[in-house]
């Protein structure tokens, strides 16, 4: 009976042993000759065929966390750009390796992976998008401006027109030859002169100041009314 239980022992612990050799023998995912190719390629920057080689890798380990992680790196590279499928691989090689010694990094990547695709859904404005919208609204602004001092000028003409025919034509006859028949109001914009406003409507400078006695050229305010003599 000893004998049986001693040759029971022996069967059990030779069962053990090479239990444990056969685990140490398993080969190692990155000497998997896909594994391999896959490194090589990357090194190439072939990245979309280093992607086929670690799905081999995974089909036949699918438990690789290694070429789970080695794919989040591809999948996130400037020249895949696939962040999905980055967080994917990144999660997954964390789901099957808990105590990964890339742990922290791949947590980072993961948030990285996140803020990009958030940002390709609602891209982020940048200075430069915000200088061309900031050229657009000045040059929309200027055009509108100048619109409204041409209605500006259309109006008053209008109202001097109708005020011509509604005059009687003794309150119309000039009074002196010194000074003009008619006049025209002007809104002052900002940035005018007197000499600016008389280049602009073909006048003398020193017929506007004539139409404007009181007016210093100095001292115009934005808003301001003056005359212009219509010739």
């Amino acid at each position: 009976m000893s004998r049986v239980s001693g040759w029971l022992f022996i069967a059990i612990f030779a069962s053990a042993v090479a239990g444990c050799t056969q685990q140490v023998e398993a080969p190692n995912d990155e000497q998997n000759p896909h594994f391999q190719r896959a490194h090589d390629l990357v090194n190439l920057q072939d990245y979309k065929g280093a992607i086929d080689e670690f799905e081999k890798v995974l089909e036949t380990n699918p438990k690789s966390a290694a070429a789970h992680y080695e794919l989040g790196w591809i999948c996130e590279n400037d020249k895949i750009r696939d962040y999905a499928a980055a967080i994917y691989h990144y999660q997954t090689h964390l789901r099957l390796k808990p105590d990964s010694e890339r742990a922290a990094q791949v947590h980072d990547r993961i948030g990285v992976c996140r803020r990009e695709l958030a940002n390709g859904e609602f891209p982020l404005p940048t200075s430069q998008n915000l200088q061309k919208e900031l050229d657009r609204l000045n040059a929309e602004n200027l055009m509108l401006k100048q619109q409204l001092e041409a209605l500006r000028t259309q109006i008053a003409r209008a109202q001097l027109v109708q005020s011509n025919q509604v005059m009687p034509p003794d309150a119309r006859a000039p009074t002196s030859t010194s000074q003009p028949t008619t006049q025209r109001l002007y809104t002052i914009q900002s940035g005018d002169t007197i000499s600016a406003i008389a280049s602009r409507f073909k006048l003398k400078t020193s017929a506007v100041l004539a139409a404007n006695p009181k007016v210093r050229s100095e001292k115009l305010r934005v808003g301001q009314n003056i005359s212009l003599p219509v010739q």
